[in-house]
């Protein structure tokens, strides 16, 4: 059985466009996303990493190496403080696991892996076989390259 991350667990911030509206989530950090996407496509990369996004922000003449510094951990720990579990598909998820099935979860997600386990284990979700993002492999559901890695790797 395979879940999505955005469907697993939700934020109290109703979208990643709204998060501009939080006093320490400037405009930059949207361009500065963008601006990296944008140099990922054309390098070939279907996605980016969080640290990329911050190496791209740390080129606007407003941040030095500390504040991205700063503002990259806040980021995460607002991430991890928002997470919320989806209760209907925890049910889901403890149904499978109750009847012995695999459970793989895939994000095209540019938060590091340490955080998205964090995140997980914190909604409830312990038991899984893998975790594939986005970030972490360079490939994207989006494109359907992260389904050809799970398919191929995991003899689904």
């Amino acid at each position: 059985m395979c879940y999505n991350f955005s469907v697993l667990v939700y934020s109290n911030i109703s979208s990643r466009e709204n998060l501009h509206e939080v006093n320490f989530y400037p405009q930059a950090r949207f361009e500065a996303e963008a601006k990296a996407r944008n140099q990922a496509w054309q390098a070939g990369h279907f996605e980016i990493t969080l640290d990329e996004i911050y190496q791209t922000l740390l080129q606007h003449p407003l941040f030095n190496g500390t504040q991205i510094e700063i503002l990259k951990e806040l980021e995460i720990s607002t991430e991890l403080a928002l997470a919320r579990r989806n209760t209907f598909i925890h049910s889901l998820y403890r149904k499978a696991l109750e009847n012995g099935k695999r459970i793989f979860f895939l994000s095209d997600m540019y938060l590091p892996e340490p955080v998205v386990i964090q995140i997980l284990q914190n909604c409830g979700y312990q038991h899984y076989e893998s975790l594939l993002l986005s970030s972490t492999l360079k490939k994207t559901k989006a494109a359907g390259s992260l389904f050809e890695h799970l398919i191929t790797n995991a003899n689904c």
